[in-house]
């Protein structure tokens, strides 16, 4: 299958490498679009590239609208359009070379078959692009929440049929989200156990034992091409009152309250880095990555849009739904004066055309 390719946006951290104040830098104007029309290695449907080093002084800006760009682009295009970033910052991005690591990133995925329209999606087709991107980038692959309902055949084999599919996909790390408990958290914690992902909620307690809810683990270390990376696991309040078979020994913790104090364990262990899964709507995803200066990125769910907004020093990516989408998040570690520098791209999942 063929795919569109979104940079959304990046962001370079400009830190000393010990302490979290950032160094201003200088704006810059809008590149020029590319014409890949002539190009020997044309793709159905089109790249567009939108990069930035955060500014310490500017506020954090949305994605112009992304369809709206791709229709603009049109086919075989590539558009590089940074914002406040210096010209010595661009020069640096274009220079970097092979990150430190990557991610992909995929979110709310209900309906195994294709659709009937574009981007049609389908699990199959899915399962072997994100095999493809993994072994191009060695990727690792997370998961922020609500995979086992809704949806028809949910309604049948009340989301067992996601089982082999999550096996397929093989995340390195995931977090539940709210319709994952549709079904009670008994039948979560069966189908959790029979999937190989470990399972991260750091702020839904069973109050009963104090552990984290579904035998889901508080936080979990990856190391990966030398950085120890910590990931958290972060649900919001709001959804709880919604899900029916929730039962009152589910206990929700301030998210702030648990991250900060999780982080400080992750920390104690040595992790460099740290990731935040979460099953959040977005301006919750948002607040929670201005509270915690530790944080180096928010990989959120819930919401069902692409989109990549950066901050100042961490920034949040939604990733779509349904596998008809995922991202491809580059991170490059320990580059001079920075704490890290990201790059983060919309995968869409097409047929190809012939």
């Amino acid at each position: 299958s063929c795919l569109l390719t979104t940079m959304g946006a990046c962001t370079g951290v400009l830190a000393d490498a010990h302490t979290h104040s950032l160094e201003p830098t200088v704006s810059c104007n809008e590149y020029v679009a590319i014409d890949r029309a002539n190009s020997d290695q044309q793709q159905e449907g089109c790249i567009l590239a939108h990069s930035c080093l955060r500014d310490s002084r500017a506020s954090a800006q949305p994605n112009a609208d992304l369809a709206d760009r791709r229709e603009k682009a049109g086919a075989n295009q590539l558009s590089i359009c940074p914002t406040h970033c210096s010209s010595e910052a661009a020069t640096d991005f274009q220079s970097l070379d092979k990150p430190t690591f990557t991610i992909l990133h995929f979110n709310d995925v209900y309906h195994i078959a294709p659709g009937k329209q574009e981007p049609i999606g389908g699990a199959a087709r899915f399962v072997t692009k994100v095999r493809e991107l993994q072994k191009d980038w060695d990727s690792l692959v997370m998961f922020s929440g609500d995979v086992f309902n809704p949806s028809l055949l949910s309604t049948v084999t009340k989301g067992q049929h996601m089982v082999p599919v999550l096996n397929a996909i093989k995340p390195h790390a995931g977090c539940f989200g709210n319709h994952d408990f549709d079904f009670g958290v008994g039948h979560l914690e069966k189908l959790a156990s029979q999937t190989s992902i470990p399972w991260v909620m750091t702020n839904l307690i069973d109050a009963r034992s104090g552990l984290p809810i579904a035998n889901a683990i508080k936080s979990h270390i990856i190391v990966k091409n030398g950085v120890t990376i910590g990931v958290l696991g972060i649900a919001e309040e709001e959804w709880l009152p919604t899900i029916a078979e929730l039962p009152p020994y589910v206990k929700y913790i301030d998210r702030v309250l648990a991250a900060r104090t999780e982080i400080a364990t992750l920390k104690s262990k040595g992790a460099q880095w740290i990731v935040a899964l979460s099953h959040m709507r977005e301006e919750n995803d948002l607040s929670f990555a201005k509270a915690i200066p530790e944080l180096d990125l928010v990989l959120g769910g819930h919401d069902h849009f692409w989109k990549w907004t950066p901050d100042s020093h961490c920034p949040v990516l939604n990733s779509g739904s349904d596998f008809r989408q995922l991202s491809l998040v580059k991170i490059w570690v320990g580059l001079p004066g920075r704490r890290s520098f990201i790059t983060a791209e919309e995968v869409i999942q097409r047929p190809k055309v012939h």
